[in-house]
């Protein structure tokens, strides 16, 4: 699976998911392009991304509150590697990706 498929599966999600969550899977995803995660966050970065993705969940997928809390986390304790710049790219795509 890969970038475009997981965007185009998080798009099909509806409406409640294009908000803080697809920002924050984003977020994730440009810092994977850059090579900005460091190497002890790869397995959190991928463990959290594949949750947000799996249809088995703790919670039904039409609330997402556990899979934004989970994400939410990872940016969390990556702290100062999430910059302004990653920020401002992700909501760039996120807008384009929700054409406007």
């Amino acid at each position: 699976m890969n970038i475009e498929e997981i965007m185009q599966y998080i798009l099909k999600c509806g409406a409640d998911v294009l908000g803080a969550a697809l920002e924050q899977v984003v977020i994730l995803v440009v810092m994977i392009e850059r090579g900005l995660i460091p190497w002890w966050a790869i397995p959190m970065v991928t463990a959290a991304i594949a949750y947000f993705i799996c249809p088995l969940d703790a919670l039904p997928d039409p609330i997402f509150v556990d899979d934004a809390g989970v994400l939410a986390g990872v940016i969390a304790a990556l702290g100062g590697a999430v910059t302004a710049a990653v920020r401002e790219e992700a909501t760039r795509r996120v807008r384009q990706m929700m054409g406007l």
